[in-house]
C-alpha cells in the first residue's frame, strides 16, 4: 500500500467526516472558497532517534480573514511517545509540537495527525515520523571564540539539558550528548543568545560572528622612513605601514605631504605581555580616481613589542619595488550591479592593507599590483534592493587573472516586515544563499540580541523554552539573514579552519546579506 492511500486511509479512519486532512493530493482538489477557513502545515516526513525528543514547527495559514482561535491535537500514533504544543490553542499563525520518544519505543515509521480545531472548522495535517534506533552519546569538547577566533571566556554553554561555562581558554565540555545536538551560548553584559542548529561534531569551534574582541596587549610603535619616493610625499603619493604578527594587528597612513615620521602606530594582540612580529611599508603613486600607478617602495622589518612600552626610533628604509598587475572578469547575479573592488595585501591572520577601493561598475578589471612576497586578496560588492553579496579571493598571485561570481544574497520569507505576535515557535525562513550556512539575527534596542546558525532554510527560538529564557514581550525586533560560504554544513562552519573569516585574510570568502525586516514579539 502507498505512503499516500495509508495516510487517506487513516485520514478516515481517525477523524470524523468534516474534518478535512490537509495532504498534497486532496489539497489540490479543493475548490476556491471565500469563506473564512485556515489549513495547517507540518514538515513530513521527520526522524527522531529513540530517548530523544524533536520541535515540529506547525504552521497555521489564515485565509479570508479567519481570526478565530485555533486548539491543536494529536491524533494516530504509537504508545510510547508523548506529545504537546506550545502554544496548545493559539490565536497566531504557528505552533511548536514536541514529540519525546522513550528509550524503548521500537525503530519504525508512525503516522500521525497534527488536528486543528476552532468553533465550526477542523482541519488536519499528517506527519509520518521515523523512529530511529538509539545512538551512542559522546562527549562535547568544544571552544567559544570571537570573529578574530580569540577565546571567548565566562560564557554559559547548554546542550541537551546541560550547563556549563567556558574556561579562560574558552573551552568547555558536556559529557552524554547524542547527535545531531543543539548548542546555545549566553553571553552577558550585553545579553546575547547564540544557538547553533543540528551539528555532530565532537569538537566544534563556535564563533559569536557578531563580537571582536579588542586585543587584551597594546603598545604604540614610531619612527622615520627613508627611500621610496622621498618625504614629505608629493601630492599623489601615499604610505602605509602596518604591523602583523600570530595574534596582532594594527596600522597608519602617511598622505600627501606627509613624513619622514610614521606613527605612533597603535598596535594589538593577544596573549603575553611580549610580541613579535613585522612591520611591513608599502609606498605608491595612484591618480584622479585613487587607483594605484606605480609602487615606489616597500619593506619590512622584524620588531618586538611589550605591552604598554612604546616602541620608539624604529626606522624604515623603503627600496624599490616591481609594479606588475592583476586582472579579472565579473559576473553578477540577476538584478544585482557591482558596488565596489577592493584590492589587499595580506599580511597575518588578524591584519591586511588596502591598496585600492574601485566603486566603480565595471564588469571587468586591471589594476597595478606590488611584486611582494605577501599575497594578495580581491572583494568584489555587488548590491540589489538592500541587499549585498561578496565574493573575495585570497591568495592572489601578481600577474594572474581571476574570475568572480558573487550569487544573490539571501532573501527573508517570513516573518514579514511588521508582523506582530512573533514566539519561540514562530517558524522563520529565507530563500538560501548558495553552498552555505547561513546566521539569523534579531536585534532589538535595550533588549537581548539572538543569533541562529544553521545549515537549514528555516529555523525558530524553541531552545529559548528549553532554558527558561523569555523573548521580551511586545518588543520591536529586526532581523535578517547573512549566508557565509562556502560551506557543506554547520559542521564545517564550526571546525578549527571554519567560520566567518575577514576579508583581506588567507581564506576565500562568500559572504551574502539580506535586507532588515522588523516584526513585533506578541
Amino acid at each position: 500500500m502507498s505512503r499516500y492511500t495509508q495516510t487517506l486511509f487513516a485520514c478516515l479512519v481517525i477523524v470524523s467526516g468534516f474534518i478535512h486532512c490537509d495532504t498534497k493530493e486532496t489539497s489540490d482538489r479543493k475548490r476556491t472558497s471565500t469563506r473564512p477557513d485556515f489549513s495547517l502545515t507540518v514538515s513530513d516526513p521527520v526522524s527522531v532517534t529513540a530517548g530523544q525528543d524533536i520541535q515540529i514547527p506547525v504552521v497555521i495559514t489564515r485565509q479570508n480573514g479567519f481570526a478565530e482561535s485555533i486548539a491543536l491535537s494529536l491524533g494516530g500514533g504509537l504508545h510510547g511517545i508523548d506529545a504537546s504544543f506550545a502554544p496548545a490553542e493559539t490565536l497566531g499563525n504557528s505552533s511548536i509540537l514536541t514529540l519525546t520518544v522513550s528509550q524503548s519505543t521500537t525503530p519504525q515509521t508512525v503516522t500521525y495527525f497534527v488536528q486543528g480545531k476552532s468553533t465550526n472548522i477542523q482541519h488536519a495535517a499528517a506527519i509520518n515520523v521515523e523512529i530511529l534506533p538509539i545512538q551512542n552519546v559522546v562527549t562535547i569538547s568544544g571552544k567559544v571564540v570571537d570573529l578574530g577566533r580569540q577565546p571567548v571566556s565566562a560564557v554559559a554553554v547548554h546542550i541537551d539539558g546541560v550547563d556549563t561555562a567556558t574556561d579562560g581558554e574558552g573551552r568547555f565540555e558536556i559529557t552524554g550528548v547524542a547527535p545531531p545536538y543543539n548548542v546555545v551560548v549566553r553571553r552577558y553584559g550585553p545579553d546575547e543568545i547564540h544557538i547553533y542548529k543540528g551539528l555532530t561534531r565532537v569538537d566544534p569551534i563556535l564563533q559569536l560572528t557578531n563580537l571582536l574582541q579588542t586585543g587584551s596587549q597594546q603598545t604604540t610603535i614610531a619612527g622615520n622612513l627613508t627611500g621610496g619616493n622621498g618625504y614629505p610625499q608629493s601630492p599623489n603619493t601615499i604610505t602605509v605601514v602596518g604591523f602583523a604578527s600570530t595574534t596582532g594587528f594594527g596600522s597608519t597612513v602617511l598622505f600627501p605631504s606627509q613624513g619622514p615620521s610614521y606613527g605612533p602606530l597603535l598596535t594589538a594582540w593577544y596573549g603575553s605581555s611580549g610580541d613579535s612580529g613585522v612591520l611591513y611599508a608599502l609606498q605608491w603613486t595612484f591618480d584622479e580616481s585613487l587607483l594605484p600607478i606605480s609602487y615606489t617602495g616597500y619593506t619590512t622589518q622584524t620588531v618586538d613589542v611589550v605591552n604598554g612600552t612604546p616602541s620608539t626610533n624604529v626606522n624604515l628604509t623603503l627600496t624599490p619595488v616591481q609594479t606588475t598587475y592583476i586582472s579579472g572578469d565579473i559576473t553578477v547575479a540577476p538584478g544585482y550591479q557591482v558596488e565596489s573592488k577592493t584590492l589587499w595585501v595580506q599580511l597575518g591572520n588578524r591584519s591586511a592593507i588596502p591598496i585600492l577601493i574601485d566603486g566603480s561598475s565595471d564588469l571587468g578589471f586591471t589594476y597595478a599590483s606590488p611584486a611582494t612576497e605577501r599575497a594578495l586578496g580581491l572583494q568584489v560588492a555587488t548590491t540589489s534592493a538592500g541587499r549585498r553579496s561578496t565574493h573575495y579571493i585570497a591568495n592572489i598571485a601578481p600577474g594572474t587573472l581571476e574570475s568572480f561570481a558573487p550569487p544573490a544574497a539571501p532573501i527573508p520569507t517570513f516573518p514579514l516586515a511588521n508582523q506582530t505576535d512573533i514566539t519561540p515557535s514562530t517558524l522563520f525562513s529565507w530563500v538560501p544563499y548558495q553552498n552555505s550556512v547561513h546566521v539569523l539575527t534579531m536585534t532589538a534596542t535595550s533588549a537581548p540580541t539572538f543569533v541562529v546558525y544553521t545549515g537549514a532554510t528555516t529555523t525558530d527560538l524553541h531552545d529559548l523554552v528549553d532554558i527558561n529564557f523569555p523573548l521580551p514581550a511586545a518588543t520591536a525586533y529586526t532581523w535578517n539573514i547573512i549566508g557565509v560560504g562556502a560551506y557543506d554544513n554547520l559542521d564545517a562552519f564550526a571546525s578549527t579552519d571554519g567560520g566567518v573569516h575577514f576579508f583581506g585574510h588567507p581564506s576565500d570568502v562568500f559572504w551574502g546579506e539580506s535586507e532588515a525586516v522588523t516584526f513585533s514579539t506578541q
